[in-house]
C-alpha cells in the first residue's frame, strides 16, 4: 500500500474562505492577510511530507517543523511585526 505524498489544493483547509478573508483584509486599515497554503502548497497540491518530515500532526494541525516554516515565511513578509 502506498500513501499519497500530497492532496489537491482544493481540499486544503480554508480553501473556500481564504479568498474572502484576503479581500476583507484589503478593506481594513493596518490589516494583513497571510495564507499558510503559500508555504504548504504548490501548483501540484499540498504536501503531506517535505524534506522527509511530516507536515501535519493530524488532519488539521501542523507539526512543529512545518509550523516553523510557516512562521519563517510570515516573518519574512512582515518584518515590522
Amino acid at each position: 500500500i502506498a500513501c499519497p505524498a500530497s492532496y489537491p489544493r482544493e481540499r486544503a483547509e480554508g480553501h473556500r474562505i481564504n479568498p474572502l478573508l484576503a479581500a476583507e483584509a484589503t478593506r481594513l486599515p493596518s490589516t494583513r492577510y497571510f495564507d499558510p497554503a503559500q508555504v504548504l502548497c504548490d501548483g501540484k497540491g499540498c504536501a503531506l511530507m517535505r524534506q522527509g518530515k511530516a507536515v501535519y500532526h493530524d488532519w488539521t494541525h501542523l507539526t512543529e517543523w512545518s509550523a516553523q516554516a510557516v512562521i519563517r515565511r510570515f516573518a519574512g513578509e512582515n518584518p515590522v511585526l
